[in-house]
């Protein structure tokens, strides 16, 4: 209905028909989406850019119609990945960022990675630790780019230390065999528990998404030298020379996937389809919402308020 307000989702009918997609188009009828936390951003009014788009980045579905220059899908088809807007019943999606659905996992579980995983995979690219080991610091660790940097890290051998809030989130990451935590509630816990957590040593990196600021500094201050501090937030987002400010010049990277070209996404995608197909990743925990206004508006104020995890 309006920007502004989680109850200002309305549903509205969509056509029918079927037009020609364009050369590099598909037509997908969806099968899941996955709500992200842009999308809460987006309805709230409050994208850093002033635009209202279309809800939805993530879905999996069936293709409908294939383009003529594309190759990888066709008709029947299952898929999953990106599609601007694809919170509707059919989205036109561009080919690139859409891939085969391996058969071992399900339309929803497919929505959990599409956007997280190739944006972990980019900070970890930035840190640069994966070759040797090293340690890393995962603020809010228990939400979805948490769990996927967890994953991330042990696949490459990096040692993780996290922060979490709620002491169900403690438990759910202590289950997940994250046993080096700190509070992300109170800066000045933070501040002695990740003190505590780095008595052998200081961190290759910290990534964080929209970290509140008091808890900046005191995650700089948990560096080593030449250690990277890893921002893949939309809002509230400190700048660069703020950063430099508080620490060291060149620690701070802002980790922004979207601006990544097309053949980055497809080929992460593939890798990503390619991993869930082999069991080497996991999709993550979901909550499961029916498309009713209600229950969209429940998703997204569970999204808003963090009941997701």
């Amino acid at each position: 209905r309006q920007a502004g307000s989680v109850r200002g989702v309305a549903l509205r009918s969509q056509a029918r028909t079927l037009a020609n997609v364009d050369a590099n188009e598909i037509e997908v009828v969806t099968k899941a989406t996955g709500l992200n936390f842009r999308d809460v951003v987006n309805i709230l009014g409050q994208d850093p850019t002033g635009q209202v788009r279309p809800l939805g980045l993530e879905c999996a579905g069936v293709v409908r119609a294939a383009g003529s220059d594309v190759r990888h899908l066709s008709h029947g088809m299952p898929c999953f990945g990106i599609g601007l807007g694809c919170l509707r019943s059919w989205v036109r999606c561009d080919a690139h960022l859409q891939v085969r659905m391996p058969r071992v996992v399900g339309f929803d579980e497919a929505c959990t990675l599409p956007i997280l995983w190739p944006t972990v995979s980019l900070a970890m690219a930035e840190l640069g630790c994966g070759r040797h080991g090293g340690s890393l610091l995962v603020h809010s660790a228990s939400g979805g780019t948490g769990q996927v940097a967890v994953e991330f890290a042990r696949l490459a051998g990096i040692g993780i230390l996290a922060s979490a809030g709620q002491p169900k989130k403690h438990l759910f990451l202590q289950r997940l065999g994250v046993r080096a935590r700190a509070s992300s509630r109170d800066p000045k816990a933070f501040a002695h528990g990740g003190n505590v957590l780095t008595t052998t040593g200081r961190l290759d990196g910290v990534l964080a998404a929209s970290l509140a600021g008091d808890f900046t500094p005191t995650s700089l201050a948990l560096l080593k030298e030449g250690a990277r501090f890893l921002e893949i937030g939309k809002n509230k987002v400190w700048s660069q020379i703020r950063m430099d400010a508080a620490g060291p010049a060149g620690r701070f990277r802002l980790v922004a996937a979207d601006y990544m070209p097309k053949a980055w996404w497809a080929a992460k995608l593939e890798s990503l389809a390619s991993a869930l197909g082999r069991g080497l990743v996991s999709p993550l925990p979901l909550t499961l919402f029916d498309c009713s206004e209600r229950d969209l508006v429940n998703a997204f104020s569970a999204l808003r308020m963090g009941d997701n995890i």
